[in-house]
């Protein structure tokens, strides 16, 4: 549904886990997709809503110490809370059990 909604088509076995990425030069592997993820600054957040993630989204952070939220990224946003306005801490991170953090900025 996700693809038909975007207008991207990849083959089925595009999504087959497990799968391996290259992060930094280290393989990691992923069994399953996220389902509890926090998502760290907006740009991230951005591509995550986009792609329709929200359903999987346990939290954000690093969105209003550093941007001001316009209404669509609100829109977006939906009821996911903000656990830390700038960097979460182990606490923040902890608290909502995740299954997966997805920052840039060398996390």
């Amino acid at each position: 549904m996700l693809l038909a909604q975007t207008g991207i088509a990849f083959p089925v076995t595009a999504f087959a886990f497990p799968v391996t990425v290259d992060s930094c030069g280290t393989p990691l592997t992923f069994d399953a997709a996220p389902k509890r993820a926090v998502i760290q600054d907006m740009n991230m957040a951005e591509m995550a809503f986009a792609l329709g993630l929200q359903p999987s989204i346990v939290g954000l952070t690093g969105i209003t110490g550093w941007y001001k939220v316009g209404p669509e990224f609100k829109a977006g946003q939906g009821a996911i809370p903000e656990l830390a306005p700038k960097y979460p801490t182990l606490e923040n991170l902890v608290a909502v059990e995740p299954d997966f953090f997805f920052a840039g900025w060398y996390y």
